[in-house]
């Protein structure tokens, strides 16, 4: 409406226009700019994502059987994880950590165990036990909580390589820094893997 008082050749008017949509701009632009927010994706896997913080740690369960007929093997499967761990210190820009509970295959703590690792939260996968004949409740117990259980038997090394091959493989850093892990992916990825 200020326009039509004002003739195209009046330097004034026009500046004052011009300060008008200024004003507007300024005022109304945040408002709209502050409704947006940055929304994550929705995770669209299956069995549902691991989220992890970018504070956080990538946490690796082990059940090396450091009593009994087979704790020889335990504590060598133990001792190439840690050591497999150390040499790398970051995946993907998160720390490792290994939470670990020494079993005996031949009593039940290997079902103890079991549930106790089940309970940690953002745990990635299992590495173990080393026992031969393994109970099916436990690796059942695994599989419903949606985390994977890898045979150590090939040496604890090669298990935990097994885990930060198909990790890499599946792994999706969001602009907020948070590493989500596709359950189903990463499970079909550490079937890949040799």
């Amino acid at each position: 409406m200020l326009a039509l008082f004002c003739s195209r050749t009046c330097l004034s008017c026009k500046i004052l226009i011009s300060m008008r949509r200024f004003w507007t701009v300024s005022f109304v632009l945040p408002l709209f700019l502050g409704a947006c927010q940055v929304v994550s994706p929705p995770c669209l896997d299956p069995w549902g994502c691991l989220e992890i913080p970018p504070d956080g740690k990538l946490l690796i369960g082990l059940l090396p059987s450091l009593y009994g007929r087979f704790s020889a093997t335990g504590s060598q499967i133990l001792q190439a994880v840690l050591n497999a761990v150390s040499e790398d210190e970051f995946i993907l820009g998160r720390d490792i950590e290994v939470d670990w509970i020494g079993v005996d295959c031949d009593d039940g703590s290997l079902d103890l165990a079991a549930q106790r690792l089940v309970l940690i939260p953002n745990l990635l996968a299992v590495i173990g036990p080393p026992c031969p004949v393994i109970d099916r409740s436990v690796s059942l117990l695994f599989d419903q909580a949606g985390i994977p259980q890898i045979s150590p038997l090939q040496g604890g090394e090669v298990a935990y390589r097994r885990i930060v091959a198909a990790l890499q493989a599946v792994a999706i850093l969001r602009s907020d820094k948070t590493l989500v892990v596709p359950r189903s992916a990463f499970w079909q990825a550490l079937q890949r893997q040799p």
